[in-house]
């Protein structure tokens, strides 16, 4: 079992925690968040990092055609990841996806109406939620909050993907860099994959 803590973590309502220590099991399950704050004391075994922690990102991808460019594909997953997308939901057809793959779920659409049909997207979740915010100026937490939202709706619910909470299994990130006065971004704030 993996703790982990930060200088804040996302909480599922949006709200900031200061100082939490995250227990994760071997296949990535939260077992335990507990919110410490100011009574937060340096203990064996618990990894700290400096920034956010926030669960990772979900593409959803019921809705995409992939083509048959194995190699393109695999440098745009490549891309996405390492912007923290770790989870994808895929309609069973889409074959081209590595059936074993830890944070793929193929998921039939055949109940949900599909408005479009989209390409492979160039731009990862992260790409775009800096797109968002061209200025810089907005609270990035905030907007990522909202966008794990919208996607914990669109989700199958018994999928545990999207939230920082006992028993989901999301992948964690670290937002690092960012200017905690007002949680905006700067030159060099990075995201980095904790958890898969």
């Amino acid at each position: 079992m993996r703790q982990i803590s930060a200088h804040y973590c996302l909480l599922p309502d949006g709200s900031l925690a200061k100082m939490p220590v995250i227990s994760v099991d071997e296949n990535g399950v939260i077992n335990e968040v507990k919110l410490l704050g100011d009574g937060f004391i340096e203990e064996h075994g618990v990894e700290l990092y400096g920034g956010v922690l926030i669960p990772g990102f979900i593409e959803d991808f019921r809705d995409v055609i992939f083509g048959n460019d194995v190699a393109d594909f695999s440098k745009r997953v490549n891309r996405m990841f390492a912007k923290g997308s770790l989870r994808y939901l895929c309609n069973s057809e889409n074959t081209i996806f590595p059936k074993p793959f830890k944070g793929v779920v193929f998921y039939d659409n055949s109940n949900k109406a599909i408005e479009r049909i989209r390409k492979m997207p160039d731009r990862s979740t992260w790409d775009e939620i800096q797109r968002w915010n061209p200025e810089g100026n907005k609270n990035i937490i905030q907007l990522i909050h909202n966008y794990s939202i919208g996607m914990r709706d669109a989700i199958p619910e018994e999928l545990k993907w999207g939230s920082l909470e006992v028993g989901a299994n999301p992948g964690i990130l670290l937002v690092k860099g960012l200017d905690y006065n007002g949680m905006k971004l700067q030159e060099n704030t990075t995201i980095k994959v904790i958890i898969l």
